[in-house]
C-alpha cells in the first residue's frame, strides 16, 4: 500500500467510513471476516428483525464491503473487503487507548515502512489545530 496523493476530495473514504460507523454493521463485518452468512444467521447474531439486517447489508454492499449470492431460497453475504478488519482493529486500539501515532512500522506517518509526505498543504490545515490538541 502506499501513501494516497492528498487531493482534497475524500468523499468515497467518507462513504465507507460511514458504512462502518454502526455497531449492527460492525458486528456483521466481524463475523464475516471468519465465515461466510446467510441474513437469518446474522439476524440471530445482530438481534434485529429481518428488514433491518437486509438495510444493514445493503449499506456495507453499496460501501464495496461486502458481496452476496443467491443460493436457492437463502442469500448469503461474504466480506470482500478484509482490509477494514485491520482498521475496526486499529480503532479498538485507540478506543482502548492503546493507539500511540505509530504505525507497525514504528514512525508516524509511516506506510508499509515507507514514510508519508504527502500531507495537506499547509493552506488547508487549521492553523490553531496543534493548539487544541494540546489544551
Amino acid at each position: 500500500m502506499t501513501c494516497a496523493r492528498y487531493d482534497g476530495d475524500y468523499s468515497r473514504e467518507t462513504y465507507v467510513l460511514k458504512a462502518l460507523a454502526n455497531e449492527a454493521r460492525l458486528k456483521i463485518v466481524h463475523h464475516l471476516g471468519s465465515r461466510e452468512s446467510c441474513v437469518c444467521d446474522l439476524v440471530e447474531l445482530v438481534g434485529l428483525d429481518q428488514s433491518t439486517v437486509s438495510k444493514h447489508l445493503a449499506v456495507l454492499k453499496a460501501a464495496a464491503i461486502v458481496d452476496r449470492e443467491r443460493r436457492g431460497h437463502h442469500i448469503y453475504y461474504r466480506l470482500i473487503a478484509p482490509c477494514v478488519l485491520d482498521f475496526i482493529a486499529c480503532a479498538a486500539a485507540v478506543a482502548d487507548g492503546r493507539g500511540s501515532g505509530r504505525t507497525a512500522s514504528g514512525a508516524a506517518g509511516d506506510v508499509n515502512g515507507e514514510a508519508c509526505d504527502d500531507t495537506p498543504p499547509s493552506s488547508d490545515r487549521s492553523p490553531d489545530a496543534g493548539e487544541s490538541r494540546a489544551r
